[in-house]
């Protein structure tokens, strides 16, 4: 077998097993095990946990008791008690290649986390056919983000061997908590991408397999809410008048979020994805939760979609004479990708058969704290890029059925290994010219 074949079975590998033991927001302990015990075999040295993010920047963080119960889970399910006790009860990974030769600093960041919905148990779901779907409820990766991990890791252990032929640092990002938001915060207020020159990020199934676009641009502002209704629970008709009804506050609002008027710059989207309330047919509610998102293409416009969800939360909680509190729980900012790392991009893409269509912009179509990371290198003069990685799927995003198609790996990973010998250069062109 071919170094070639070799190191693909290996990323397809990676990805089924992190797509096995999928883990959602802040509770990724069993994936970070798995990555920093790879990177290790392969000669990294490691950060995790605390040495990675700043808890301050942790939001929408499980309870401290319910992180007991997902470390737990993690144990159970294989994760090196090591690497756990490291993390101090924060998942995440950062891995650096320094080869102490003058050069750029390169970075790679893929998010590890997956979305809360359930996994497909349907015959022709390949993950469930083929025995590597998700073993943990309510969480598969359905975002394509165990494909990310999977060709990051790849790409890192394929250029830690090929180390000698480098010049620079390199540094290898594994970012958890996307889908909930505040991963990106959480590591860039840390220092995570501090001094990098250039910055590479991206994303799968955005486009058809084969296809591949060096830089996305139309990321909308994007903020999360979870609102908690409190009311007073009475009998509906002994005294109905004694009680404050959270469910009937709790609908109000989540009729009008979605009738916010348009504005005139540009689009606003809303959405209440979950809403729970009450405690039997026989009582007037007295909580009610619900988890609401706001997104905008410009950020002066999300300030006036994050004004009148603030209200109309606020207001409808007032109607009904209980109390409510508001969480903001992550934000994702707009962004954009250097014009001449795209072109970096498809330069080095055109040197692999797998990729056909190239596209020197793609589209995103919504969200992704990659910006975070993009903004962060580019305040401090680096460059950044999000690549669409074409990727044919089963299903749309988010859906439990959905299933990427897995020819995308190894090219993503050798994509990644020429990007970062083009600009490291051949360690003779270092040579010359330190």
């Amino acid at each position: 077998m071919s170094t070639v074949e070799q190191l693909e079975q290996r990323i397809v590998r990676y990805r089924r097993k992190l797509h096995r033991h999928a883990e959602t927001k802040w509770t990724e302990f069993w994936t970070s095990s798995f990555i920093a015990d790879r990177l290790e075999e392969a000669g990294f040295q490691i950060k995790t946990g605390l040495d990675v993010v700043d808890p301050a920047f942790c939001a929408g963080r499980p309870e401290e008791n319910e992180i007991d119960g997902f470390l737990e889970r993690a144990l159970n399910q294989g994760a090196n008690p090591d690497q756990l006790d490291r993390m101090k009860r924060y998942p995440g990974v950062v891995a650096v290649l320094d080869t102490g030769r003058p050069g750029p600093s390169v970075a790679f960041r893929a998010d590890i986390d997956a979305v809360s919905n359930q996994e497909s148990t349907e015959p022709g779901h390949r993950p469930y056919d083929e025995g590597f779907s998700s073993v943990n409820s309510n969480s598969v990766h359905a975002c394509g983000h165990d494909g990310h991990a999977a060709i990051v890791l790849g790409a890192a252990e394929q250029l830690m061997a090929d180390r000698d032929e480098l010049c620079g640092v390199f540094t290898f990002i594994f970012q958890p908590s996307e889908e909930g938001g505040g991963g990106g915060k959480a590591m860039t207020s840390k220092g995570i991408g501090s001094g990098v020159d250039y910055l590479f990020t991206f994303h799968l199934s955005l486009a058809p397999s084969h296809v591949i676009a060096g830089g996305c641009n139309d990321f909308v502002d994007n903020r999360r809410y979870d609102a908690t209704f409190t009311g007073r629970a009475a009998h509906p008709v002994g005294d109905p008048h004694n009680g404050k009804n959270a469910l009937l506050a709790a609908c109000s609002a989540a009729m009008n979020l979605h009738c916010i008027a348009p504005h005139g710059d540009g689009c606003v989207w809303i959405n209440v994805g979950v809403l729970s309330a009450g405690t039997g047919r026989n009582v007037v509610a007295p909580g009610a939760f619900f988890q609401v998102e706001s997104r905008a293409a410009l950020e002066h416009v999300a300030d006036y979609a994050e004004e009148r969800v603030l209200k109309i939360i606020e207001h409808a909680a007032g109607m009904y004479d209980v109390s409510v509190g508001i969480e903001r729980i992550g934000h994702a900012l707009t962004g954009s990708s250097d014009p001449e790392m795209a072109e970096l991009v498809l330069e080095e893409a055109k040197k692999i058969a797998y990729f056909h269509t190239f596209l020197h912009e793609g589209r995103v179509g919504g969200s992704d704290d990659a910006t975070d990371f993009m903004r962060f290198v580019q305040e401090q003069g680096g460059k950044a890029t999000y690549i669409s990685l074409g990727c044919d799927s089963e299903k749309s995003l988010h859906n439990g059925s959905y299933d990427i198609d897995e020819g995308v790996l190894l090219p993503g990973a050798e994509l990644f290994v020429k990007l970062a010998k083009h600009l490291a250069r051949r360690v003779t062109d270092c040579d010359e010219t330190s």
